[in-house]
């Protein structure tokens, strides 16, 4: 992932709120699955597979039970698939359901994205001028809860090792559980203390901050960013004036206009804003191994 952290974290910030604005302000199962497909090659071109693989059973746990239990709780639609006593499944409501599910795992995937490549010290460089404090806050807390976790891990092992977790009784569980999270709150606020007089040995506070910028604006930002403002503004003409959209209830269909040209270019526009990332990488990708077979 070496030419997407080469970007301007704030042309980043801002390719994320584009895309989650139109992806969660629309009811449009192809938008929502272009996004999705869109963070899946980038999560595969970047090498994080694995996280894809680990990631992917909760997203199809999640998909099945909102498509499922939508029916149940909103039984509307007119094509009436099965009916059981008072429990009414509808065509629409399947799709509905499926629809959102989408929707929130194209959502959590670019999440875990941001999470990915805005690190601590891109967060620092968007906020410091004007919110040092919220930025520092932001970052020392993305940086604190790794930690924790590795320090739970290492302490729930030692304790293990030691034979608390043996017994079968579950009070003395508890117990085990309930001391060695005492253990990590102390280790806590011991970096915490810590962290402290480091940052006033430093000079944190003492006089008027200065900062320097590690990620200036270059040409290729600057035509990054007039690239997603193009796109975000056409998608959100199209998506305002009504150009394909689709209408779940009372019976699914798919309201086309006229000017089915504009649509498609519309939907275009949102596939170039959710694949830029995979194919700024592939560019990369094409360059280097270019550049090797030349060697």
């Amino acid at each position: 992932m070496k030419a997407y952290e080469q970007i301007n974290p704030i042309i980043s910030s801002i390719h994320f709120i584009f895309l989650m604005l139109i992806v969660m302000f629309t009811s449009d199962p192809v938008i929502s699955l272009t996004a999705l497909i869109g963070g899946i090659l980038f999560y595969l071109i970047v090498g994080q597979a694995r996280i894809l693989k680990k990631d992917y059973k909760l997203f199809l746990l999640i998909f099945i039970l909102i498509t499922l239990t939508n029916p149940l709780f909103s039984p509307a639609g007119n094509t009436v698939l099965i009916k059981i006593y008072k429990i009414t499944l509808t065509l629409e409501s399947l799709v509905y359901g499926a629809s959102a599910a989408l929707m929130l795992i194209s959502v959590m995937l670019w999440c875990r994205i941001l999470g990915l490549t805005l690190t601590g010290d891109k967060i620092t460089y968007i906020f410091k001028g004007h919110l040092p404090k919220l930025s520092l806050i932001i970052s020392m807390t993305l940086h604190y809860i790794p930690m924790m976790k590795r320090k739970w891990k290492h302490i729930y092992d030692t304790q293990k090792t030691l034979g608390n977790f043996c017994s079968a009784n579950k009070k003395l569980k508890i117990r085990s559980y309930l001391y060695c999270f005492s253990l990590l709150i102390s280790c806590s606020l011991e970096d915490a203390a810590q962290t402290v007089k480091s940052m006033e040995s430093r000079g944190y506070g003492s006089t008027s901050r200065t900062s320097c910028s590690n990620y200036p604006f270059r040409l290729s930002d600057i035509i990054i960013i007039i690239t997603y403002t193009v796109l975000f503004f056409t998608v959100s003409s199209a998506v305002c004036l009504g150009y394909a959209h689709f209408i779940f209830y009372p019976k699914l269909e798919v309201i086309i206009t006229n000017n089915l040209g504009f649509t498609a270019i519309a939907y275009l526009c949102f596939g170039l804003l959710s694949f830029l990332p995979f194919f700024i990488e592939l560019k990369e990708l094409m360059q280097w191994n270019f550049c090797r077979s030349k060697i």
